[in-house]
């Protein structure tokens, strides 16, 4: 009997297991870029890989239809948990194996919300059951597929997991013929039917800290957190190692991308983009394929190939994740995703597998680089800039390369998409090339077909500590500070320090009051000039910029109660309401401009440097909330 597997570092290369799996293991060390296999044969492994059989409808008292013998015997030797009666149940072949006159299957039964695997053996010719049936309960449709091993034994690799009050919990095993009983290969050796088995023991307790989801070639193998569901501080389980127990496809990958493929899929669908639409994921999408792609993208590095990957939901089998990934050798990981989508298969093939929607992706992301390129190529119209697949045989002092471009994030804005990537620059001073210390950051708006319409901008305030949504949308609406705005009733965009929106519209609050401050300081172009402009409540103190022709508020005071902060404080709250949500304001002199008044204020910079927010008290009752960017 053989204790559960040691972790395996999935950096290492073990040299045990049949001859053959030692081979594909050194073949892949020294392996990085391969052919593509021919379409028909990938179309092929996919509906061979996605083929499954039907679910038998069957009476309160179970039943079976079309003399599916095996099925029948499965659902016989199935010890279906309480239900009230009439309760439908379901029984589906999953696979069988058939061996030296014996054959093992695996069935998934249904019962209410409750999902049974069984599996058991029989005489090939009698079908007369060959000892005890084994069985596992939960919530979630099980997995089963029929392999042959690397030494040439049939053997079936099962999943049967489940999912409840977000955590997700199962078991998986590897099982095969000893003649006529079925044994365990794998996470222990061994039958785990029989009172006190000490095999089943070994199991159990595997499975306290391990959760598995069937890949390629195995299983993905991933390991327990000190994950904290509830508040957030992590994922419940995190890849671990890959188990191989057959050929397939993906031995031809260079060693590494498999792995690193995971590791990828969990962080980039971890709080999006995940079957459950929620945050704080892992271990929900069960790779079906990671093919190498003879799509050469735009800016795509000698040391990066791409590969297209197909998952498929462990929570709902008609659910699907694809993408187009690249894999950078020099760095060992997965670096971007050019296009992804989730959906049905049909939906997911469509949208990103087809050779159409790669062209489309191809123009896309031509139209994307044509935008980033003229962005940084505008206010330096001396300078030369060019992508990396662009670069001149002989460069010139001075010029910037733009080396790779990476997807960092997206968030929705009003009727577009803004979507940020990181830009890696260097920089040709004598005679070398010198990369940036930091990559770039910029922000494109993308419209609802997938075009990118506008460079955004970059950020600059420190992102340090932000989620990249916030990023982009502060970069889209120009704030000093994401917390220091106001929103109207009815609009979608703040105003704040640093922007300027007009919420105001003349035919139902009437012309604004607007003045030219002639003499008010500091100027900082011919043309610029400071204006007060006001209306019933309103009151600001904007900046025009004449060369852009854009305005910048720097103050504003609000009376008026249809416009509120971000965190939902308006006129007329109470100065609880105020407290409870905004606990870090203090009540210390601010800068020495409200001398005697009552007053609360709040700013994330302790220096106080920053934009500020200022809540000002009659009593207990909030009478006006100031904005002020601090500087001119």
């Amino acid at each position: 009997m053989r204790t559960p597997h040691p972790p395996r570092s999935p950096f290492s290369t073990p040299l045990s297991g049949s001859a053959q799996e030692t081979e594909l293991r050194l073949r892949n060390i020294f392996q990085w870029k391969k052919g593509r296999p021919p379409m028909w044969l990938l179309g092929l492994a996919l509906a061979v890989c996605l083929l499954c059989g039907s679910l038998v409808s069957c009476q309160s008292q179970p039943s079976i239809v079309q003399d599916d013998s095996l099925t029948q015997l499965l659902l016989e030797h199935t010890t279906l948990p309480d239900a009230p009666e009439g309760t439908p149940v379901t029984v589906q072949l999953l696979a069988q194996i058939t061996q030296d006159g014996y054959t093992l299957g695996a069935a998934a039964v249904q019962q209410g919300n409750h999902y049974l695997l069984v599996l058991g053996a029989v005489d090939s010719h009698t079908l007369t059951p060959c000892g005890t049936f084994y069985q596992a309960v939960s919530n979630l449709p099980p997995h089963c597929i029929a392999i042959t091993r690397y030494d040439g034994s049939p053997s079936l690799l099962y999943t049967c997991n489940g999912f409840s009050q977000g955590l997700s919990y199962g078991e998986a095993g590897l099982v095969a013929l000893n003649g006529d009983s079925m044994v365990w290969g794998w996470p222990v050796e061994g039958d785990l039917r029989g009172e006190g088995s000490s095999s089943k023991a070994e199991y159990d307790a595997y499975w306290q800290s391990h959760h598995a989801l069937l890949a390629p070639g195995g299983v993905d193998i991933f390991t327990q957190t000190d994950y904290a569901i509830i508040t957030g501080d992590g994922p419940q389980w995190t890849p671990e190692s890959n188990e191989l127990f057959y050929p397939a496809a993906e031995d031809e990958l260079p060693i590494g991308v498999m792995y690193q493929s995971r590791v990828w899929l969990e962080k980039f669908t971890r709080d999006k983009n995940n079957p459950l639409d929620a945050v704080n994921t892992s271990a929900l999408w069960s790779i079906q394929s990671l093919t190498p792609d003879d799509f050469q993208y735009l800016n795509q590095a000698d040391s990066q190939s791409a590969y297209t990957l197909l998952a498929r939901a462990d929570t709902d089998d008609g659910l699907y994740f694809a993408a187009h990934i690249l894999f950078d050798q020099e760095t060992g990981t997965i670096s971007t995703a050019y296009d992804y989508a989730v959906g049905s298969l049909e939906e997911v093939t469509e949208q990103v597998l087809s050779d159409q929607a790669r062209e489309e992706a191809r123009s896309q992301f031509q139209q994307r680089d044509a935008l980033i390129l003229t962005y940084y190529q505008q206010p330096y119209p001396s300078q030369r800039f060019y992508w990396l697949d662009q670069e001149p045989s002989q460069p010139q002092e001075g010029d910037t390369r733009l080396d790779s471009v990476a997807y960092a994030g997206e968030a929705i804005l009003y009727e577009t998409t803004g979507v940020a990537f990181s830009v890696q620059r260097s920089l040709y001073s004598h005679g070398q090339w010198s990369p940036y210390p930091e990559p770039a950051l910029i922000v494109l708006s993308q419209g609802q077909d997938g075009s990118f319409q506008s460079v955004l901008g970059e950020p600059n305030f420190s992102t340090d500590g932000m989620a990249i949504e916030d990023v982009i949308r502060q970069v889209n609406w120009h704030l000093l500070d994401l917390e220091v705005c106001l929103y109207r009733d009815g609009y979608p965009n703040p105003i704040g320090p640093g922007n300027w929106y007009d919420l105001f519209r003349p035919a139902y609050e009437g012309e604004p009051d607007l003045q030219i401050l002639e003499g008010y300081t500091p100027i900082y172009y011919p043309g610029d000039h400071w204006e007060s402009w006001s209306v019933e409540g309103f009151s600001a103190l904007r900046y025009y910029q004449a060369a852009a022709d854009r305005y910048t508020l720097n103050s504003v005071d609000v009376t008026r109660d249809d416009l509120y902060t971000p965190r939902g404080i308006r006129v007329g709250a109470t100065r609880a309401e105020v407290l409870a949500a905004y606990p870090e304001a203090v009540s210390r002199d601010y800068w020495g401009l409200y001398p005697e008044q009552d007053y609360l204020w709040y700013s994330k910079y302790s220096n106080d440097f920053g934009a500020a927010i200022l809540f000002f008290f009659q009593g207990d009752t909030l009478t006006q909330i100031t904005l002020n960017g601090m500087f001119d």
